[in-house]
Order: structure tokens, then C-alpha cells, then sequence
């Protein structure tokens, strides 16, 4: 089959602290543009511009800036061979409380969470809460709580989890409370549904976010990809998951998507 080649760059990625104040955004950028096409916007853009590679703080510093318009004007013809992913790390960390604290237990109790994206509905309406009818500090020390027992899941940190949770949940009043409860919950029971000592943390979005976004350019392309994506120690540790999930060896089967 022919081969189609799609380039991957990053940016505000801080590893696995998810709650860097200096960076709140991780943004995967990812372009289906070929060398040829490349090549020749960027030379017409910045002529004479002599960098092996083209970085925007060094044109903006530069007599080159004015480039930039140029560089511009030409992205629209090629909108549609560029995707980006963003996201806002703390909201990210919500959903991981939801994902692991809460959709077990809704699921085990016969519920689908994710039918017709129920999961992404349900966080909205928790973030929602939590900034409109509690108290500013309550997030913030919602998010850091978890954050502590993710990056280190002992059972010391799940007990002081558990124990922040059920504070929350007693001396905050509705429409939140019932979240509270039901983390709490999920913390008491987490034995039931994780592995305590297999659990690895739930702060990893790098590769995560880099299957969302082959899974957009699969929908719209059927050959095999070749992803470019510059050297990434984060990424590498998690090799053996996107080796074996985008392995041609892989059997079809169906997978439903968020929205159902």
C-alpha cells in the first residue's frame, strides 16, 4: 500500500505534572503536508532564511519577521492536512478522577458511562459545579490531591485521598456533594476495580492524545502512516502500548467512540 507520512510536534509538555501553573496547556500539533509542499511554503515565506530548523522565537527575533504574514496567508489552502489537539491539563485531571474514581462503579452497577458521551456530559457538569457553587480553593485542592496519589499510588496516599474525599463530601453542600460521594466512593472501593500495585498513574495524555489524532487522519485516509515525531523520552516508555495497538498483526474489531 502506499505510504502516507504525518508529522508530530508538542508543546507545554511538563511530563507527568499535569498542574504546572507556567504551562496549563499541552497541544499536540500534527501535519499531513508532504516534504515538497512544506519546502516550498516555507521558502516562499522566508526567503534567504538560512536555519536548518525553522523555529518561531527565531524569526520573531529576526528580519525575517515580517515572513510570518506571508507563512500565514498560505495555511488556509492547507487546512485540511492539519490537525491539533489541545488540551487543558487541569480539566485533564478531572477526567481522571471521573475515569477512575467514579465510571467503575457506575459501570459495575450496569450503567454504560460512555453511551452517547455520557463520560464527557458528566465531567462537564462536575467542573461546572465545582466552579459555580463551591468555593475557588475546592478544584484546586481536589486536582492536587489526586495529582499526589497518581504520581506516587501508595497505599498511605490512597488512604489520604480517601480521607480528603470524604471531608469534601460531609461539609459540601448540593450540587456537588453527590460528586463528592460518589469519589469517595471510588476511592473506599478502589481495590475492587485497579491493581494497587500494577496501577501506573493516570497523568500519561502524550500518547493517549497521539492515538486521538491518528485515529482523525484514519478516518479520512486509508493508507498505512509513517508518524514523524521528534525524540521524546515520555513517549518511548509508553512504546510498547502504540506498538501494539497499531500493529498490523492487530484483529478488527469495533470500538465506539465517546460520542457513542
Amino acid at each position: 500500500m502506499p505510504m502516507r507520512t504525518i508529522y508530530f510536534d508538542e508543546s507545554g509538555f511538563t511530563g507527568y505534572n499535569l498542574l504546572d501553573p507556567n504551562q496549563p496547556i499541552f497541544a499536540i500539533a500534527s501535519a499531513a503536508v508532504t516534504e515538497q509542499h512544506a519546502g516550498e511554503i516555507l521558502s516562499g515565506a522566508f526567503p534567504g532564511l538560512q536555519s536548518r530548523e525553522v523555529k518561531f522565537k527565531n524569526i520573531w527575533n529576526s528580519k525575517h519577521r515580517t515572513g510570518l504574514l506571508r507563512f500565514a496567508a498560505c495555511l488556509p489552502a492547507f487546512e485540511d492536512l492539519a490537525f491539533i489537539y489541545m488540551i487543558d491539563k487541569r480539566f485533564a485531571v478531572l477526567t481522571k478522577i471521573v475515569d477512575f474514581l467514579i465510571e467503575p462503579c457506575i459501570t459495575d452497577a450496569g450503567y454504560d458511562f460512555y453511551d452517547e458521551g455520557f463520560c464527557w456530559k458528566y465531567c462537564n457538569y462536575i467542573h461546572f459545579g465545582l466552579t459555580q457553587f463551591a468555593p475557588p480553593e475546592l478544584l484546586d485542592v481536589l486536582l492536587k490531591g489526586y495529582q499526589k496519589f497518581s504520581r506516587n499510588p501508595t497505599r498511605a496516599n490512597l488512604c489520604t485521598l480517601r480521607a480528603q474525599l470524604k471531608i469534601m463530601a460531609s461539609s459540601t453542600p448540593q450540587p456537588v456533594k453527590v460528586s463528592f460521594e460518589q469519589m469517595e466512593l471510588g476511592a473506599r472501593l478502589f481495590d475492587k476495580y485497579h491493581d494497587l500495585a500494577g496501577f501506573k498513574g493516570s497523568d500519561e495524555v502524550q500518547t493517549t492524545t497521539m492515538l486521538a489524532i491518528v485515529s482523525h487522519w484514519r478516518q479520512r485516509y486509508r493508507e498505512d502512516f509513517a508518524i514523524v515525531h521528534d525524540a521524546s523520552s515520555n513517549f518511548l516508555r509508553a512504546r510498547d502500548v502504540w506498538q501494539r495497538i497499531t500493529n498490523n498483526n492487530v484483529p478488527n474489531q469495533m470500538h465506539r467512540l465517546g460520542d457513542g
